[in-house]
Protein backbone atom coordinates (compact mmCIF):
# COMPACT_ATOMS: atom_id res chain seq x y z
CA UNK A 1 0.00 0.00 0.00
CA UNK A 2 2.83 2.39 0.85
CA UNK A 3 4.50 1.77 -2.50
CA UNK A 4 1.27 2.35 -4.41
CA UNK A 5 0.63 5.53 -2.37
CA UNK A 6 4.07 6.76 -3.48
CA UNK A 7 3.12 6.26 -7.13
CA UNK A 8 4.66 2.84 -7.85
CA UNK A 9 2.54 0.80 -10.24
CA UNK A 10 0.76 -2.29 -8.91
CA UNK A 11 2.78 -4.47 -11.28
CA UNK A 12 6.11 -3.05 -10.02
CA UNK A 13 5.02 -3.28 -6.38
CA UNK A 14 4.02 -6.92 -6.85
CA UNK A 15 7.34 -7.73 -8.47
CA UNK A 16 9.20 -6.01 -5.61
CA UNK A 17 7.20 -7.82 -2.92
CA UNK A 18 7.14 -11.17 -4.69
CA UNK A 19 3.35 -11.49 -4.76
CA UNK A 20 0.88 -12.06 -7.56
CA UNK A 21 -1.21 -9.25 -9.01
CA UNK A 22 -4.36 -11.11 -8.03
CA UNK A 23 -3.10 -11.17 -4.43
CA UNK A 24 -2.47 -7.44 -4.54
CA UNK A 25 -5.93 -6.90 -6.02
CA UNK A 26 -7.47 -8.81 -3.08
CA UNK A 27 -5.48 -6.65 -0.64
CA UNK A 28 -6.62 -3.45 -2.34
CA UNK A 29 -10.25 -4.30 -3.07
CA UNK A 30 -11.16 -7.26 -0.84
CA UNK A 31 -12.62 -10.51 -2.10
CA UNK A 32 -15.53 -12.93 -1.83
CA UNK A 33 -14.51 -16.50 -1.07
CA UNK A 34 -16.75 -19.58 -1.18
CA UNK A 35 -15.69 -22.01 1.55
CA UNK A 36 -15.74 -25.81 1.17
CA UNK A 37 -18.97 -26.08 3.13
CA UNK A 38 -20.66 -23.64 0.72
CA UNK A 39 -20.65 -20.59 2.99
CA UNK A 40 -19.64 -17.27 1.46
CA UNK A 41 -16.99 -15.24 3.26
CA UNK A 42 -16.17 -11.58 2.57
CA UNK A 43 -12.51 -10.61 2.95
CA UNK A 44 -12.26 -6.85 3.50
CA UNK A 45 -9.56 -4.79 1.80
CA UNK A 46 -6.54 -3.67 3.79
CA UNK A 47 -7.38 -0.54 5.74
CA UNK A 48 -5.52 2.34 4.10
CA UNK A 49 -5.31 4.10 7.48
CA UNK A 50 -3.24 1.21 8.81
CA UNK A 51 -1.00 1.20 5.75
CA UNK A 52 -0.20 4.89 5.57
CA UNK A 53 2.98 6.32 7.01
CA UNK A 54 2.48 7.68 10.51
CA UNK A 55 4.28 10.26 12.61
CA UNK A 56 7.33 9.05 14.55
CA UNK A 57 5.45 10.26 17.61
CA UNK A 58 3.40 7.05 17.39
CA UNK A 59 4.76 3.52 17.66
CA UNK A 60 5.37 1.92 14.29
CA UNK A 61 4.53 -1.65 13.37
CA UNK A 62 8.24 -2.52 13.48
CA UNK A 63 8.51 -1.12 17.02
CA UNK A 64 5.50 -3.19 18.05
CA UNK A 65 7.15 -6.30 16.61
CA UNK A 66 10.31 -5.43 18.55
CA UNK A 67 8.25 -5.01 21.73
CA UNK A 68 6.78 -8.49 21.25
CA UNK A 69 10.27 -9.94 20.72
CA UNK A 70 11.62 -8.24 23.84
CA UNK A 71 8.62 -9.41 25.89
CA UNK A 72 9.30 -12.95 24.70
CA UNK A 73 12.88 -12.55 25.95
CA UNK A 74 11.49 -11.73 29.41
CA UNK A 75 12.10 -7.99 29.47
CA UNK A 76 9.81 -5.67 31.42
CA UNK A 77 8.33 -2.35 30.25
CA UNK A 78 11.20 -0.18 31.53
CA UNK A 79 13.84 -2.38 29.88
CA UNK A 80 11.90 -2.34 26.60
CA UNK A 81 11.53 1.44 26.82
CA UNK A 82 15.27 1.83 27.31
CA UNK A 83 15.96 -0.52 24.39
CA UNK A 84 13.62 1.39 22.04
CA UNK A 85 14.52 4.86 23.29
CA UNK A 86 10.94 5.54 24.33
CA UNK A 87 9.34 6.61 27.61
CA UNK A 88 8.31 3.84 30.00
CA UNK A 89 4.79 5.30 30.04
CA UNK A 90 4.59 4.90 26.23
CA UNK A 91 5.42 1.20 26.48
CA UNK A 92 3.08 0.54 29.40
CA UNK A 93 0.25 2.39 27.61
CA UNK A 94 0.98 0.24 24.55
CA UNK A 95 0.86 -3.03 26.47
CA UNK A 96 -2.28 -2.39 28.51
CA UNK A 97 -5.02 -1.60 25.95
CA UNK A 98 -3.51 -3.55 23.07
CA UNK A 99 -3.29 -6.91 24.80
CA UNK A 100 -4.95 -9.71 22.87
CA UNK A 101 -7.80 -11.79 24.30
CA UNK A 102 -5.29 -14.57 25.01
CA UNK A 103 -3.60 -12.07 27.39
CA UNK A 104 -0.45 -12.08 25.30
CA UNK A 105 0.85 -9.14 23.29
CA UNK A 106 0.43 -9.56 19.54
CA UNK A 107 2.06 -6.76 17.54
CA UNK A 108 -0.11 -6.94 14.41
CA UNK A 109 -3.30 -7.03 16.47
CA UNK A 110 -2.01 -4.07 18.53
CA UNK A 111 -1.13 -2.11 15.38
CA UNK A 112 -4.59 -2.70 13.93
CA UNK A 113 -6.25 -1.52 17.16
CA UNK A 114 -4.05 1.58 17.32
CA UNK A 115 -4.74 2.42 13.67
CA UNK A 116 -8.47 2.13 14.28
CA UNK A 117 -8.26 4.50 17.23
CA UNK A 118 -6.17 7.03 15.32
CA UNK A 119 -8.87 7.96 12.83
CA UNK A 120 -11.88 9.19 14.78
CA UNK A 121 -14.02 11.59 12.82
CA UNK A 122 -16.00 13.33 15.49
CA UNK A 123 -18.30 16.32 15.42
CA UNK A 124 -17.31 19.28 17.54
CA UNK A 125 -19.16 19.55 20.84
CA UNK A 126 -20.12 23.11 19.91
CA UNK A 127 -21.94 21.81 16.82
CA UNK A 128 -23.89 19.15 18.69
CA UNK A 129 -24.85 21.40 21.66
CA UNK A 130 -26.47 24.65 20.47
CA UNK A 131 -26.82 26.06 24.00
CA UNK A 132 -23.07 25.71 24.49
CA UNK A 133 -22.43 27.39 21.15
CA UNK A 134 -24.69 30.31 22.11
CA UNK A 135 -22.87 30.88 25.42
CA UNK A 136 -19.45 30.76 23.73
CA UNK A 137 -20.57 33.11 20.97
CA UNK A 138 -21.98 35.65 23.45
CA UNK A 139 -18.76 35.64 25.48
CA UNK A 140 -16.56 35.95 22.39
CA UNK A 141 -18.60 39.00 21.33
CA UNK A 142 -17.67 40.77 24.55
CA UNK A 143 -14.03 39.80 23.91
CA UNK A 144 -13.57 37.09 26.51
CA UNK A 145 -10.59 34.78 25.93
CA UNK A 146 -11.17 31.06 25.36
CA UNK A 147 -9.51 30.35 28.73
CA UNK A 148 -11.93 32.71 30.49
CA UNK A 149 -14.89 31.12 28.70
CA UNK A 150 -13.74 27.63 29.66
CA UNK A 151 -13.46 28.58 33.35
CA UNK A 152 -16.84 30.35 33.20
CA UNK A 153 -18.54 27.27 31.73
CA UNK A 154 -17.16 24.99 34.47
CA UNK A 155 -18.20 27.44 37.21
CA UNK A 156 -21.66 28.17 35.78
CA UNK A 157 -22.57 24.57 34.82
CA UNK A 158 -20.67 22.42 37.36
CA UNK A 159 -22.93 19.36 36.98
CA UNK A 160 -23.51 19.52 33.22
CA UNK A 161 -20.51 17.92 31.44
CA UNK A 162 -22.07 18.83 28.07
CA UNK A 163 -21.46 22.48 28.89
CA UNK A 164 -17.76 22.01 29.74
CA UNK A 165 -15.20 22.72 27.03
CA UNK A 166 -11.43 23.23 27.10
CA UNK A 167 -9.93 26.47 25.85
CA UNK A 168 -8.22 24.54 23.03
CA UNK A 169 -11.60 23.30 21.79
CA UNK A 170 -12.96 26.84 21.91
CA UNK A 171 -10.02 28.02 19.79
CA UNK A 172 -10.78 25.29 17.24
CA UNK A 173 -14.50 26.09 17.19
CA UNK A 174 -14.12 29.86 16.85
Amino acid sequence: MEMIAKGVSIRAACRELGITRSGAHRWLHGATVILKDGRVKQIPPIDRIMAREISPRYLSELERIRIADLLAQGMNASQIAHELGRAVSTISRELRPNAHATSSYRPFHAHALAAGRRHRPKELKVVTHPELAAVIESKLRVRWSPAQISRYLKATFPDDRNMHLSHESIYVAS
